[in-house]
Order: C-alpha cells, then structure tokens, then sequence
C-alpha cells in the first residue's frame, strides 16, 4: 500500500529547485521525491501563490489548493510535507492538525524559529499518534512521547 502523501509550500525546496528537469534521476525537491518514489503517492499541493499551484498542477496532474482547510483528501492522507518559511510553521500545524490528523509530518528546515514556538508545536501534537521529523542538514529534531530532541545541540524540552 502507497503511502498518500500531500506538500504545503511549492516553493524552492517543496517543488521549484528541480521543476525543469527532466531526468527522475535528478531529485531535489519534496514534490518530485514523492512523485518519483513508487512507495508514495502524491495526491496534492498546497501553497497560497495561484501562480506556484498551476505549475504543480501542470507538472504532477495533481490538485492543488490555496490553503489545507480547502483539502478534499483528508480522511485519505498518511504524510505531509510542511515546506513553507519557519516563521510559519506553527501557522500551518495548527490549521492542519484542526482538520486532520496524519499519521506522519515531516516540517521543512528548523521546527521553529524559537523555543516558544517550538513548545506549541510539541504541545499540539502531544496527544495524537504521530510522528513528526524535521532535518535541515544540520539540525535533526524529533518528538517522542514528552521530549523535543534536538540532536546536533543535545538538548531536551
């Protein structure tokens, strides 16, 4: 079974650094990795940029929506990609986490741009089962049960 799979933020790193390549060799974005992988099936984009979501649209013949909550494909959702700036990132997980719960979320670049942030976001996933990952190349930062680890830095929340 595939494992359905949306990104919100088309963005660079989200579906723009590789867009023109033809080659499935050449992966360098969300969006392609997905789309690319046999184990995962990219049902849709989000992004707020009309421009951003023809493109997706376009290159994937996938939906694309300006924001989550407009989503058709919920219930069916096992990952998503949150691609969009940190100073987001809390933004986003709220609307997301107010309309479904995924069983895997991988946040793009640091989790948060400070501490407080990163709390909030520990503390809205706290209670639901699911797994939430964010690699930045120098920073790996996961949730378990109660902690917040931030592994380059050694420290726990």
């Amino acid at each position: 079974m595939k494992i359905k799979s949306i990104v919100i933020g088309l963005g660079q790193i989200g579906m723009l650094y590789d867009y023109y390549q033809k080659s499935k060799d050449y992966i360098l974005t969300h969006c392609n990795a997905l789309y690319s992988n046999p184990e995962f099936e990219l049902l849709a984009g989000v992004d707020r940029q009309k421009s951003l979501r023809s493109k997706f649209k376009k290159k994937f013949e996938k939906p694309a929506f300006k924001d989550i909550k407009s989503v058709k494909l919920l219930d069916k959702i096992d990952l998503v990609v949150v691609a969009v700036p940190t100073n987001r990132h809390l933004d986003i997980m709220n609307d997301l986490l107010a309309v479904t719960k995924p069983k895997i979320i991988v946040l793009e670049k640091p989790i948060a741009d400070n501490l407080n942030d990163a709390k909030k976001i520990h503390q809205i996933t706290f209670d639901d089962v699911m797994t939430i990952w964010c690699d930045d190349n120098q920073t790996i930062l996961w949730f378990d049960d109660k902690n917040i680890i931030w592994q380059d830095f050694g420290f726990f929340l």
